[in-house]
């Protein structure tokens, strides 16, 4: 007997691609806010505020996305996304940051307040910038296909 391989569909492909995607922008928010919170110099960054990003940022990053799954960014059709996706994705980043604050604070180090806030902005626009990219980009074919015809 043949094992039939399982083809992952679409929406699963999508569905993991943003997963990992959520993954990489949460590790790099926090970076981009201490790199920003010490001048751009990453020499500036002091060793123990690295140990603790470095120690801490993949735990975080993974309760991100565990609380985006439960939150259902995942689920969204993003070619149709409105302000109920706006608001969820807000919701998400305000849920996630109160965590990492706490975490941060009772259980890791205490960081610089520039890092929580630098790190949510950063977040809150990678997070929501590659959703509403899509469909932007879509309603640009849109118009662009429109043009095309009303020229013939």
């Amino acid at each position: 007997m043949k094992r039939e391989r399982k083809k992952l569909k679409h929406w699963q492909i999508v569905t993991l691609l943003l997963l990992a995607y959520d993954f990489i922008a949460v590790i790099i928010s926090y970076f981009a806010a201490l790199w920003l919170r010490f001048d751009c110099r990453f020499t500036g960054i002091e060793k123990s505020y690295l140990q603790a990003y470095y120690r801490n940022i993949c735990i975080y990053a993974l309760i991100c996305v565990i609380v985006y799954w439960f939150l259902k960014l995942y689920k969204t059709i993003w070619r149709f996304a409105s302000y109920a996706e706006l608001i969820r994705v807000m919701a998400a980043t305000a849920v996630t940051g109160s965590i990492h604050i706490l975490y941060m604070t009772v259980i890791g180090r205490r960081m610089p307040v520039s890092y929580y806030i630098f790190g949510l902005v950063i977040q809150f626009c990678l997070t929501l910038g590659v959703r509403f990219s899509y469909r932007f980009i879509l309603l640009l074919r849109g118009r662009r296909d429109e043009t095309q015809e009303e020229k013939r």
